[in-house]
């Protein structure tokens, strides 16, 4: 597909474009910088990138967990894998077979928010946004393909590769669960932590996302819901 006309907005990315205006409102942000091909350097604070390092140190796995985190192709966010939850496989890039279990939907919306964040490249985002999203307006995926196009130019980026984003802000942290995720909908909020950068505060956030059963795996519902801000890390948070 031709390159859109990119909207020059400076290399800052939210999160997930699903929630652009919540993710901004709550302050949690991640910038890019080109992937070179390699591990690539970053740019902030060091952040765990071995497989089966959790989020933080402070959020440690449950005893007995096999979810290890590994690198996204965008180096950040550290993406959650397991033999027991998913994916089952990844097909372009976009993950698939999630366990119907509140960790299995915990997972694949992690995984979701990455693919249509604004660092993977269009192959990756247009097909996340029609499989692995429901109820989404067209605004949103032309905010994402439009935020591609700005970062990607901004940073000289070849259109179509994948944008690296530096560690050390905006790391996914754990969730908070409403709902039966042995049912068809369940309700996760996956929570953020935007780690203190030179004379910034450690900021923690949540987004709430509908996500549905459908057709033997878990579907994300597009939602305009804002940011949750929290002062410290949530009571009730769990971690995978």
């Amino acid at each position: 597909m031709p390159e859109p006309t990119p909207r020059r907005r400076g290399p800052v990315l939210a999160v997930a474009a699903v929630v652009v205006l919540a993710l901004l409102a709550g302050g949690v942000y991640l910038l890019t910088r080109p992937n070179t091909g390699g591990a690539g350097a970053t740019m902030g604070a060091a952040a765990p990138t071995t497989a089966g390092a959790g989020p933080t140190s402070s959020s440690p796995p449950p005893a007995g967990s096999d979810v290890a985190y590994r690198p996204s192709p965008s180096q950040q966010p550290l993406l959650p894998y397991s033999a027991t939850y998913g994916p089952r496989s990844t097909d372009g890039g976009v993950a698939t077979g999630f366990a119907h279990t509140e960790q299995g939907a915990a997972m694949a919306i992690q995984h979701a928010i990455y693919e249509v964040a604004g660092t993977a490249p269009p192959s990756v985002y247009e097909k996340a946004w029609a499989t692995r999203w429901t109820q989404v307006p067209p605004s949103a995926i032309t905010d994402t393909q439009q935020s591609y196009a700005s970062y990607a130019a901004t940073t000289g980026a070849t259109y179509g590769d994948y944008l690296t984003a530096p560690a050390g802000i905006g790391l996914f942290q754990g969730y908070l669960v409403a709902g039966d995720g042995t049912g068809n909908s369940v309700t996760i909020t996956t929570v953020f932590l935007n780690q203190a950068l030179a004379g910034q505060p450690e900021r923690w956030s949540g987004s709430p996302v509908e996500m549905r059963w459908v057709n033997g795996d878990w579907v994300a519902v597009w939602s305009a819901a804002r940011a949750i801000p929290y002062p410290g890390k949530p009571a009730g948070m769990k971690v995978l």
